[in-house]
């Protein structure tokens, strides 16, 4: 393995929507700069955000994190991209030129230290160059993942670069709304330093919007209609720019998966290849496990022929690699126009007060100190005691929370995380309001997380008035979602609340299909589980 070159900073961005997450978040990556794996902190978020916390200002300054506070734009656009940008750029401002950057959310991301711990302790890994054409950027860029079909998708709650090349990914650019289509938070990041580089690809967003062309790939390759080649030409260059550029946190596998370009294209389970949905549109993505794997193969030769796709793209593919963006087929004659077009459409964002960017004095003994712990004392007691209702938070309950949170150190999902800390805190009090609160308000957070189980007991424990709730919104939600899923808890519980009118009027005719539903998938085992 390589051995780090420069500095390792991790750039906490966003809004503070979730202070517990948040204060997890913290204590990870204090951990992490205690053991080396990090050289400092950074948090970038909203004026306002920190203050609205209690203690919060008195914790970060302890642990002598720097905070970047600053106004959001005045323009908001899709997926609030540009606010994403902003933050993301103030905070890359109080980061030393030459270091690397984890940047991260401020909640649901703390447990990915262990999947991206590897890529931190080695540094950003050096470029690739398969073709004609320079990389992008000075070192590859650590994705989570990427999407194979929609140009330039990856995920964006957390990746791995250097300083300079992540800035070449924050931009406020207008041309986005202005003439582009489709494209969504995650599109704009990664694809602003591949645009700059290669104006040509400004053919294909003018003219294609980027999600009904993934769809319109995928579905034609499922349903085994050719592919023609200025689509072949158009993801061939696409994808050398992400073998060049581009790192998936796994590492690449011994042997190949035996791909097939139509089983990536048409979405067939294959190796690392999934199928997932992004808004309505059924995607390909190279999944987040093993994933560098299946890229590699695709670009290296290492796939199996399937009838005249795969002989179409090496021929495809060796010549994207000799002519570079030349290879790019030509979407319609007035590129040159719209792109001059395209220049003049940035929008004035600086018209803001500056941000102010905080360096907490550092005492004469540099280490980080471990004493000082996010996740206990008494402004942590309060949070949970205001978040939950609950009337008090004891030393026992409290105990029992601590411990749990201790394993998202080592990248235990976080909502299999709350639903173990709901599931003891109801085994050990049931029948004491204040600690049926405290379950109750991580039951809930494990259903917002994806957490089934925990969605099904939520809404069974709030139907039966175990569980208090101040509105039935949050309980027929959870129950409704679990019941789709095939939870027979919540099919049953569904089948109660449309026979007594929780869905509306319009929804009780299904409580005995709901009913015959649960029965059929096992709903009394459940419902001992469940006490």
């Amino acid at each position: 393995m390589q051995k780090r070159d420069c500095p390792n900073y991790v750039l906490i961005c966003g809004l503070l929507r979730d202070e517990l997450e948040f204060r997890i978040t913290v204590a990870q990556m204090v951990e992490a700069t205690t053991e080396g794996l990090l050289d400092g902190i950074v948090v970038s978020t909203w004026f306002g955000e920190v203050d609205a916390i209690p203690g919060l200002r008195a914790d970060l300054a302890r642990l002598r994190i720097v905070l970047v506070e600053s106004y959001p734009p005045k323009f908001k656009i899709s997926g609030n991209a540009w606010a994403q940008h902003k933050a993301m750029l103030q905070g890359l401002r109080a980061i030393p030129d030459g270091a690397a950057v984890w940047r991260i959310r401020t909640d649901r991301t703390a447990h990915l230290l262990k999947a991206f711990r590897q890529c931190l302790e080695a540094g950003p890994s050096p470029c690739r160059r398969l073709g004609r054409d320079a990389p992008v950027f000075e070192r590859r860029v650590v994705a989570m993942a990427v999407v194979a079909t929609s140009p330039f998708y990856a995920a964006d709650f957390a990746f791995y670069g250097l300083k300079q090349d992540l800035l070449k990914m924050t931009h406020f650019e207008g041309v986005y709304d202005s003439l582009f289509r489709g494209f969504g938070a995650e599109n704009r990041l990664w694809t602003q330093p591949f645009l700059k580089a290669y104006p040509r690809l400004a053919e294909l967003f003018e003219r294609v919007n980027v999600m009904g062309f993934s769809e319109h790939v995928v579905g034609a390759a499922s349903a085994g209609r050719v592919i023609p080649d200025y689509i072949l030409y158009f993801l061939t260059f696409y994808w050398l720019q992400l073998y060049n550029n581009i790192q998936l946190i796994e590492e690449r596998d011994s042997a190949p998966l035996g791909l097939t370009v139509l089983g990536v294209l048409g979405g067939a389970p294959c190796g690392a290849i999934r199928v997932g949905a992004v808004a309505s549109n059924f995607t390909v993505h190279i999944a987040l496990f093993n994933s560098q794997r299946a890229l590699d193969d695709l670009l290296e030769g290492q796939f199996e022929d399937d009838s005249d796709l795969g002989g179409r793209y090496r021929r495809i593919l060796e010549e994207v690699k000799a002519r570079g963006e030349d290879a790019l087929p030509v979407w319609g004659d007035d590129e040159a126009a719209q792109l001059a077009e395209m220049q003049e459409r940035t929008p004035d964002v600086e018209l803001l007060p500056r941000p102010s960017v905080v360096h907490f004095p550092k005492t004469d003994d540099q280490a980080w100190d471990g004493k000082i712990d996010v996740l206990s004392g008494a402004h942590f007691r309060q949070m949970l005691e205001r978040e939950s209702q609950a009337d008090v938070v004891d030393d026992e309950m409290l105990s029992l929370i601590q411990e749990k949170l201790e394993l998202t150190r080592s990248g235990f999902d976080t909502g299999k995380l709350y639903n173990m800390i709901a599931t003891d805190i109801f085994r050990t009090a049931c029948d004491e309001r204040p600690k049926k609160m405290l379950g109750g308000f991580f039951l809930l957070r494990a259903a917002e997380r994806g957490n089934v189980e925990a969605a099904a007991l939520y809404g069974w424990l709030v139907y039966s008035g175990r569980l208090e709730a101040d509105t039935r919104e949050h309980a027929t939600r959870w129950t409704g979602i679990a019941a789709l899923k095939e939870n027979p808890l919540a099919q049953y519980t569904c089948s109660l609340m449309c026979k007594n009118g929780w869905f509306g009027e319009e929804h009780r005719h299904e409580a005995d299909e709901w009913h015959r539903t649960a029965l059929a998938n096992g709903f009394i085992s459940a419902m001992l589980n469940a006490g």
